[in-house]
C-alpha cells in the first residue's frame, strides 16, 4: 500500500517548502543549466498552501539575458539549495510556470504570470 498524506499534512510539507523558496531565485531556462532570465523570489514567494497547492504571487518584470526558448525552470533557495523543477509553458499550454511567451530574447522583459507547487497526495 502506498503510503497517504492527509490534506493537512500536504499543507504542512507545501508551506515549508514554500517558505524555504521565498526571497531565493526562479531560474528560467531553455534545457538543463541553459539560464535565459533570473526572478528574484519576493518574500513570501507563494501564498499559503490549499489542498497541498501554493501559488506563485506576483513577481517583478526581469529582462532575459539570453535568448532561447523556455522550456523549464529551477527554484533555488537563498542559500542557493535546489528546491523544485519543472515545465514552462506559454499560457495554456499547461506548464508548470506560464510565460506569456517562451521565445526569450536579450534585453526583453519578461514576467511569470503563473506557478503552482503541489504536494502529491500519495507517495
Amino acid at each position: 500500500m502506498a503510503l497517504v498524506l492527509n490534506p493537512a499534512a500536504r499543507n504542512v510539507m507545501a508551506n515549508a517548502i514554500a517558505t524555504a523558496m521565498s526571497g531565493g531565485t526562479l531560474l528560467i531556462q531553455a534545457g538543463a543549466g541553459n539560464t535565459l532570465a533570473t526572478v528574484v523570489l519576493p518574500t513570501p514567494a507563494f501564498g499559503a498552501a490549499v489542498d497541498g497547492v501554493v501559488t506563485l504571487r506576483a513577481t517583478n518584470e526581469v529582462l532575459a539575458t539570453k535568448a532561447g526558448r523556455a522550456d523549464r525552470f529551477r527554484v533555488q533557495s537563498a542559500d542557493g539549495l535546489t528546491m523544485v523543477e519543472g515545465t514552462i509553458t506559454g499560457t495554456g499550454g499547461g506548464g508548470d510556470a506560464i510565460l506569456p511567451t517562451t521565445d526569450l530574447l536579450v534585453g526583453v522583459a519578461l514576467r511569470v504570470t503563473g506557478m503552482t507547487f503541489r504536494m502529491l497526495e500519495t507517495a
